[in-house]
């Protein structure tokens, strides 16, 4: 009877050591198999687009599973509210129709040009041009408004200030600093809360595009950009230069944000540095990036909007700033 008690306890804990190893195999299999497939963040099929099935499953791992196992379905769409797997036989091209408001959008790892849209790159990357998009970043539920620089480099920005013919006064107050102010086809001020929850929702970098009253063109791109929250005065962070406009923000470095009706500086004549610069920035004892001053082209003043390391204190015709993720 031992025997018999031994032999079933050895068949037993065989089972269970073969059944461990069934599990983790297929684990590992479902791990790779879902490391083959992409995933975007709140975007769907267009509505436009029937799906060829239509299943309900606890996540969406069990969805891409679906996907993958199944040679004609090429995009699944997977909503965590209603555990809807909505899986597509339309879509295998790297420019199916898109929505930028969703769930979860999987498809299988083609080469191509898909991306999630939370900056600028996803509209870059299906070729449209220069302007007005929304992008889906973290942190914002019902999308953020940008423009969309896509002439620089080999990603788009996210265009955070323009200044090109003086037709906004950027010697505004921290609420206007803080909300933003002028318009996104014209001059602006992206505002100093979506700049905080943008580059603390990833890593971040800043180019700056200028262009004087010759119009001669430098830049100045920053490897590291991040900005805190209000409570820490948006205090900035930044480093990394390369370009060939000299690294007028070394100083800006650290540095929180003021404004004319908020302002702790000491500027070099003892004065107030928003007021003395004419504009809101991140002082202490100035700045030699004074991006937002007045627009003065050509003018030799330090209220203008100059560059130093370029130009000293003559304004310039043109700044763009503008920033994309890494």
């Amino acid at each position: 009877m031992l025997r018999n008690k031994l032999a079933n306890l050895n068949i037993s804990y065989t089972r269970l050591l073969v059944g461990i190893q069934i599990y983790w195999y297929y684990a590992e299999s479902a791990k790779i198999e879902i490391g083959k497939l992409m995933t975007h963040k709140n975007m769907r099929i267009a509505s436009s687009v029937s799906p060829k099935e239509v299943h309900i499953d606890s996540s969406h791992v069990g969805c891409s599973l679906r996907l993958f196992s199944k040679d004609n379905i090429c995009v699944a769409s997977y909503n965590a509210e209603t555990r809807t797997c909505l899986l597509y036989t339309s879509g295998c091209s790297p420019s199916f129709e898109v929505l930028s408001k969703g769930t979860l959008l999987i498809r299988r790892d083609l080469s191509g040009s898909i991306q999630d849209n939370e900056d600028c790159s996803y509209y870059k990357n299906i070729n449209k041009p220069s302007g007005v998009y929304i992008i889906q970043p973290e942190g914002f539920s019902t999308g953020l408004l940008v423009y969309c620089d896509m002439d620089r480099g080999s990603s788009g920005w996210i265009v955070i200030q323009n200044r090109y013919d003086g037709s906004v006064n950027f010697y505004e107050t921290w609420n206007q600093y803080k909300e933003g102010f002028g318009s996104l086809s014209g001059e602006f001020w992206f505002g100093n809360d979506n700049l905080h929850m943008l580059t603390y929702s990833n890593k971040y970098m800043l180019r700056v595009d200028l262009t004087d009253d010759s119009g001669n063109q430098r830049y100045a791109e920053y490897y590291i950009f991040r900005v805190f929250d209000e409570a820490d005065k948006y205090r900035l962070i930044i480093g990394g230069y390369q370009g060939d406009a000299g690294d007028a923000m070394y100083y800006n470095n650290n540095k929180i944000f003021h404004t004319k009706d908020q302002d702790s500086t000491v500027g070099f004549l003892e004065g107030v540095c928003s007021l003395e610069r004419y504009c809101g920035f991140w002082f202490d004892r100035c700045t030699w990036a004074n991006t937002n001053g007045r627009w003065l082209p050509g003018t030799n003043s330090w209220e203008s909007n100059y560059w130093y390391q370029w130009h000293n204190t003559v304004g310039l015709a043109k700044i763009s700033m503008k920033i994309r993720r890494k």
